[in-house]
């Protein structure tokens, strides 16, 4: 016909298209990769292990250690979320008896649910989006090296990644209720701060769909269906009411006295940074999808909708009113979310894991939008070269982050690796290391996990009560982040030290493999950031990294009687 021959040499049209993969072929992929994250990702924060690991630990085991957000009297931490968690260990629990496997199992099913939401992500991109945007944002999710760290950590915000995905499936796909529960879920059971993505959602259904009495109701029901159980899980636990997520709004955002300031701030670039080591060519494409959409529309202001970029509503797989709306609707929940954390002073490279799908998503728009913009100046071939070079570049600088690292600090899960098969018990200590501590799930019942004094002045966690602890006021916590000194044991009282072994001591940070009495059990390299180049910090290049690296080794020590 006359409109499809005005259709194929529209500016924006391309025949160069590419077709994702079938759900299962997808899925077997993302599975691959992430079971190699379970395997292989280092804990990059260490309230993973804090506020995580260490209550799920002592919900299973009876020992562990207890956060002030845990303190009943501040209850800012669910144990929903936690014990959720717990059904996993419980499931890997009937396979082993070795906690430190535990531990790897629990990751590999945190893995294998990022990969199921991933996949029905991609898949829905089809409903909004072309096929050729659909496949690029599957692999730009394979392969994303931020994905690949988000996807097995016990975080909260890796939680909210993955509800977030399944909302913005459901979205895509026309299941609104679904999409309103899945925002729920992320808000009540991870992290309250994702309600700011639903957002976006919920204006959509309210004003341009008009689905008020829906909205309402899946509203209603969603916050019945989650709130009310995690209200009786807590209550469980803390014997007493306790509504977590509000706790931490009104803690970081309502709350005069206390500040998540006191935790440290960040400038306004930190996360362009992160986004950019992350994401590298993929995440400046997502910043730039606003502004070429922008300019698509003004350069094919006839056609009514961005003809590149639209699903064919032929197709049929999208209701009329899912396929009405501008594609820049599905992608405001990115711009709302880095609007907050680029303008709130405290920032964590975590805060950016519940918005990798729409970076994935975003770039690959920009990148399809750039690619017909090429075919049509220079034709199809220069296209393709531009599409696969980007791609490329991608991947192998997602390969070079991912091994730099581990290569540079992999080292803390090697060396507590080893405490398993120490011969002798007692207390196994640490000053400045203590932030890189894995949690107990790495330590026998021989062991007793013990801070010594270092130069941190800072309030660290404590061991939680033996009975009822869980919902015992302990003593020693405050919400201003100050020392607590009931923390430390002498030196004299531990029988091993992790430490890292560096020259650069202090009076409380002395190298201990300078002392007669301490000998290395197991020592691995790691990385010192502060003297090492930041190409050897950022991305492993074989030859060029090692020049600019500095390692000191990162010891498990015994003491010598």
């Amino acid at each position: 016909s006359m409109a499809g021959a005005c259709r194929r040499h529209s500016l924006f049209h391309s025949p160069l298209i590419m077709h994702p993969p079938s759900a299962w072929v997808g899925l077997a992929a993302l599975l691959a990769v992430r079971l190699l994250a379970a395997a292989v990702s280092n804990i990059t924060d260490c309230d993973e292990t804090f506020n995580y690991w260490e209550p799920l630990h002592y919900v299973l085991y009876g020992r562990g250690l207890q956060t002030w957000e845990y303190s009943p009297e501040n209850g800012l931490r669910s144990y929903a979320y936690v014990m959720l968690h717990g059904l996993g260990v419980r499931a890997a629990s009937l396979f082993t008896e070795n906690r430190e496997e535990q531990f790897y199992i629990l990751r590999a099913l945190l893995g294998g649910l990022c990969a199921v939401a991933e996949t029905l992500f991609y898949r829905s991109v089809r409903h909004v989006a072309s096929d050729r945007v659909a496949t690029l944002t599957f692999v730009y999710l394979l392969f994303g090296h931020g994905v690949f760290m988000a996807s097995t950590a016990f975080l909260p915000s890796s939680f909210a990644m993955v509800t977030t995905m399944l909302a913005l499936a459901a979205w895509f796909s026309g299941r609104n209720s679904a999409a309103v529960f899945f925002i729920a879920l992320g808000t009540i059971l991870a992290w309250p701060f994702c309600a700011a993505l639903g957002v976006p959602i919920a204006l959509d259904i309210l004003l341009r769909q008009r689905e008020i009495f829906r909205f309402m109701a899946a509203a209603v029901a969603s916050l019945l269906v989650i709130l009310v159980p995690v209200m009786l899980v807590d209550h469980h636990y803390y014997q007493r009411w306790v509504v977590a997520p509000l706790n931490i709004l009104l803690y970081n955002v309502f709350s005069d006295s206390t500040s998540s300031q006191l935790y440290g701030t960040e400038p306004w670039h930190y996360y362009l940074f992160n986004g950019l080591l992350n994401f590298n060519v993929v995440f400046a494409l997502a910043l730039a999808s606003p502004a070429l959409l922008l300019l698509q529309r003004l350069l094919a202001p006839k056609s009514g909708k961005t003809e590149s970029v639209a699903k064919s509503t032929k197709a049929g797989e999208a209701s009329s009113a899912v396929a009405k709306a501008p594609l820049i609707v599905y992608l405001s929940p990115l711009f709302v979310w880095l609007t907050i954390f680029f303008v709130e002073p405290h920032k964590e490279e975590r805060f950016l894991f519940p918005v990798y799908g729409l970076v994935c998503l975003s770039g690959a728009v920009s990148a399809h939008i750039v690619a017909n913009a090429v075919e049509k100046i220079t034709g199809r071939t220069v296209a393709r070269l531009f599409l696969l070079a980007t791609t490329a570049l991608y991947v192998l600088l997602c390969f070079s982050r991912g091994a730099a690292l581990y290569n540079n600090y992999h080292a803390p899960l090697e060396v507590y690796a080893k405490a398993n098969q120490l011969p002798v018990s007692g207390n196994i200590c640490v000053g400045k290391e203590w932030h890189r501590f894995p949690s107990n799930f790495f330590l026998p019942d021989t062991l007793t996990f013990q801070f010594i004094k270092s130069e941190f002045r800072a309030q660290l966690p404590k061991a939680f009560a033996k009975v009822n602890g869980t919902s015992v006021v302990q003593s020693g916590f405050n919400t201003m982040n100050r020392e607590e000194t009931d923390r430390y044991v002498p030196l004299e009282n531990c029988e091993y030290l992790v430490d890292w072994d560096t020259p650069f001591t202090a009076p409380l940070e002395p190298q201990y493999s300078t002392f007669p009495e301490w000998q290395k059990v197991r020592c691995v390299p790691y990385l010192d950031a502060s003297r090492s180049s930041t190409l050897a910090r950022a991305l492993y290049i074989p030859r060029f990294s090692e020049r600019g690296a500095v390692f000191h080794e990162y010891c498990l020590f015994r003491r010598v009687h």
